[in-house]
Parts: structure tokens; C-alpha cells; sequence
């Protein structure tokens, strides 16, 4: 339904984004080092059981398959929100980050 496709989209966003603000790294460098490639599955996962405390249903393969989508990518892709915390810009990171970590709360 609506709902788990809009969690899906949200998980998503926000683990790209955060793993790119704090890492100022691309796809591709994100996903060529061990560590930041684990991170972004952790986002990914915690942003899994995050909806799923929420009653959101049918996400049991999101993260492993968001992860995996994620090779399939352009290596230069860059969240906007990164973009924008590299440029000094203000950024979305309280209402995407901030939100998942207000939903896990």
C-alpha cells in the first residue's frame, strides 16, 4: 500500500543521505569501502525496524535489496542533502535524518 511504499522511500533517502553528509562521499566510494558500505546497510536496517515499530508490514527485504539496488547505480550519485552540507548550503538533515530518529524514538 501507500504507506509501506512511502516508508520504503523514506528509509531510503534518509540512509543515502545521512551516509553522504557524514561521509561527504559518492555512491561508488561509499559502497567501495567495507565500513561505509556496513553503515549504509545499518541505516538501511534500522530504518526497517523503525517503520515496522510503526506497523508498517511487507519491508522484510527492503534493506538487502535496497543495498543491492544500490550497485546498479550511477558510483557518482550524491543525495541533494549531501550536496547541499558540501556546498554549505542549508540542508534537509533535521527533516530527514531528524525525522527518522523521532520515529525510532
Amino acid at each position: 500500500g501507500i504507506t509501506s511504499a512511502m516508508w520504503r522511500k523514506f528509509i531510503g533517502i534518509a540512509a543515502f543521505s545521512a551516509v553522504g553528509a557524514a561521509t561527504r562521499a559518492t555512491l561508488g566510494e561509499v559502497l567501495a569501502e567495507a565500513r561505509t558500505r556496513q553503515l549504509y546497510a545499518a541505516l538501511l536496517a534500522e530504518g526497517v525496524a523503525v517503520a515496522t515499530a510503526h506497523g508498517v508490514g511487507g519491508l522484510d527485504e527492503y534493506a538487502a535489496a535496497q543495498a543491492s539496488r544500490a550497485e546498479s547505480l550511477p558510483k557518482a550519485s550524491t543525495a541533494s542533502l549531501a550536496r547541499d552540507v558540501l556546498a554549505g548550503r542549508p540542508s534537509e538533515l533535521e527533516a530527514q535524518v531528524g525525522a527518522m530518529v523521532r520515529y525510532a524514538e
